[in-house]
């Protein structure tokens, strides 16, 4: 069987890009004279999320992006509109991993050097960094979410940055993220239990009030 390395890194396990030409390599080139010489990296990376965040606002707002949206909340009624569930779970997943290669592109690119491990453990900062967004930034429409995405990877690298900061050994970086996963899953639920309570204080509050009134 053809494997993933066979294709893109010519079979060997790892790869060397220091004499490679990146998309890294030529922006800082055309940036040399100018004030954001040093800046190329951060540059380049606010380019690739803003073109992805400008993607998907645009794409999921669409007949087959909002055919994809219906599809993971119920099949069954995306069928019954005479939509094929199969073709619009294959289009998202599509989508989903070219922009996971594009990010498998420029973080290589950027590190100058390639692994074939290079994605793992990628999943839970993914979901970490969706529920975090979704948790800053509430619900609303496909742009509000994205940016929320972009604002929760921020913040949980930011978390991870202030354990190194630390000097937390490695091997406690996994439980940091389990712990961020395990937060950004209960402060949702916390938020809207303390909303519940609220209202039933508050009827119980103008029962009470209610029934001192009929007793005047």
């Amino acid at each position: 069987t053809l494997r993933s390395s066979d294709l893109v890194m010519g079979g060997a396990a790892q790869l060397n890009l220091n004499r490679t030409d990146t998309i890294f390599t030529r922006l800082r080139d055309a940036l040399a004279e100018t004030p954001l010489a040093g800046q190329y990296r951060l540059l380049a990376a606010l380019l690739a999320v803003a073109a992805v965040v400008a993607f998907l606002s645009f794409f999921l707002n669409t007949r087959l992006g909002l055919s994809i949206r219906a599809t993971g909340d119920n099949p069954d009624m995306v069928r019954s509109s005479s939509v094929d569930p199969r073709f619009t779970t294959m289009v998202g997943l599509c989508v989903s991993n070219a922009f996971t290669g594009l990010s498998g592109c420029l973080l290589s690119q950027s590190q100058r050097s390639v692994s074939i491990d290079i994605g793992s453990g990628m999943v839970t900062i993914a979901l970490a960094s969706l529920l975090i967004g979704r948790t800053l930034m509430g619900k609303g429409g496909i742009f509000r979410r994205a940016v929320g995405m972009v604002f929760g990877s921020f913040l949980f690298r930011l978390v991870y940055t202030v354990a190194l900061r630390f000097h937390m050994p490695a091997y406690m970086l996994k439980l940091i993220s389990s712990v961020i996963v395990v937060l950004a899953i209960f402060i949702p639920y916390l938020t809207q239990q303390r909303a519940l309570l609220r209202r039933i204080m508050g009827q119980k509050q103008a029962a009470a009030q209610s029934r001192k009134g009929g007793a005047a």
